[in-house]
């Protein structure tokens, strides 16, 4: 019985005797729905490349937790808090390493510009802040930055070495804003003399134009109120950690007896605006398209409606027959259903050769020098389509109940009488 239901929808759906009003509303749904499954797919799949090339750049030069002190100006004892204590506290990290921030003025001549200094450990194979793929020399760190005397080695962003107007090799200096009366009284020096070893291009903003990277060291006599006890007991500013997934984030317990100490900041905290607008962007959107789908449920609906107005004597017939009242409702259930699930397959696959086109051929390009990107990403949300199909069906069904449930309610006697 159930093949034999589906295939009388089929033969409603599809036939050739079928009257032309009905064809035309049959066609109508199914190409709303096509419409519909094809603009919510394109649409999310170039929000998802969109999004996962943001969380590229996001990612690029940036720690996905630090770990700094609750007093963010007293910094973190190295002697006290070795990162290996730290460690034992993140088993799935993939690196770690202590920094040093803190914001001064540069000056060059006649130029000035507010950077950065940022200080790593050079010995140490991480990077974090993705300084060391950005050289221009290509050269490690250890070898450009290890040593000194008594000017400081650094190596700077090209906006900010611009800016500056200096090149590799040429002398630049450092002024801490915060510096103290207390401080040069006890002879200590407003101005620290920096070389410029190399120049970084990360192309991110940012770091290309104020940061100025150096030893531990050298950045530490920037940090408040500076003296010799902060080199002892080796004061950072923080410690910085990468995950091998950057959401493993919300796996860090910040409650343990250790980590309670400190405040732990997730690039999730620091990008919340930005995450909270592209969620609701992609929701205004997804809401919107989706009304489409649901015009299409609506015209759908219609058509059964008026295929059970038009078939009121073969109804008649099949319940004079024997049918039940229950299979008949079968009937014109899989009717709507079948229409549903052309349209749905039938958006589907356009949406996918849409996205396909769009990754493969370019078929819209964005201005060059507007816009970073030269044509539109694209990223395929299969799990996405998946709950999108499955919604318009049950939209599909669902739009198809009452339709079917006025059909097996008619009177056998009625559709005979008049036909």
């Amino acid at each position: 019985m159930r093949a034999f239901i589906w295939w009388m929808a089929y033969r409603q759906v599809f036939s050739k005797q079928t009257k032309a009003g009905l064809m035309f509303m049959t066609l109508a749904s199914m190409l709303g729905m096509t419409i519909g499954i094809s603009a919510l797919v394109i649409t999310l799949s170039v929000m998802g490349g969109f999004e996962e090339q943001l969380r590229e750049k996001i990612f690029f030069g940036m720690p996905h937790l630090e770990i700094i002190n609750k007093n963010p100006a007293v910094g973190i004892s190295l002697k006290r808090d070795p990162l290996a204590k730290m460690a034992q506290e993140l088993e799935n990290h993939r690196e770690m390493a202590a920094y040093i921030k803190a914001d001064v003025i540069a000056k060059s001549q006649d130029e000035y510009a507010s950077v950065t200094v940022l200080g790593v450990d050079p010995r140490k194979p991480h990077d974090i802040y993705a300084i060391r793929r950005s050289l221009i020399s290509h050269r490690s760190l250890e070898s450009l930055l290890v040593g000194g005397g008594s000017v400081i080695p650094a190596v700077i962003g090209g906006d900010l070495a611009s800016t500056l107007g200096v090149f590799k090799n040429d002398t630049f200096s450092l002024i801490a804003p915060d510096s103290n009366i207390l401080g040069f009284l006890a002879g200590e020096s407003f101005v620290k003399t920096f070389k410029v070893m190399d120049i970084f291009h990360t192309e991110k903003e940012d770091l290309d134009t104020r940061y100025v990277v150096t030893h531990l060291e050298g950045a530490r006599q920037f940090m408040d109120d500076y003296d010799v006890s902060l080199d002892q007991d080796e004061f950072v500013s923080g410690v910085a950690v990468v995950f091998d997934d950057p959401d493993q984030v919300d796996m860090v317990d910040r409650n343990s007896a250790y980590l309670s100490q400190f405040n732990t900041l997730s690039w999730k905290q620091v990008n919340r605006s930005l995450l909270l607008a592209l969620l609701l962007e992609k929701l205004a959107m997804s809401i919107v398209l989706s009304l489409i789908v649901v015009v299409a449920v609506f015209s759908l609906s219609g058509t059964v409606m008026m295929t059970v107005y038009h078939k009121k004597t073969q109804i008649s017939l099949l319940r004079g027959l024997g049918m039940s009242w229950q299979d008949i409702t079968k009937v014109f259930m899989a009717h709507g259903t079948m229409i549903g699930l052309v349209g749905i397959i039938s958006g589907l696959a356009g949406g996918l050769l849409g996205c396909v086109m769009i990754l493969k051929v370019g078929v819209i390009s964005l201005p060059q020098g507007l816009y970073a990107l030269q044509k539109l990403p694209v990223k395929f949300l299969f799990t996405e389509y998946i709950f999108i199909c499955v919604g318009a069906l049950a939209l599909t069904i669902g739009a198809s109940i009452y339709p079917a449930y006025v059909s097996s309610r008619q009177d056998p006697s009625e559709g005979l009488r008049y036909s």
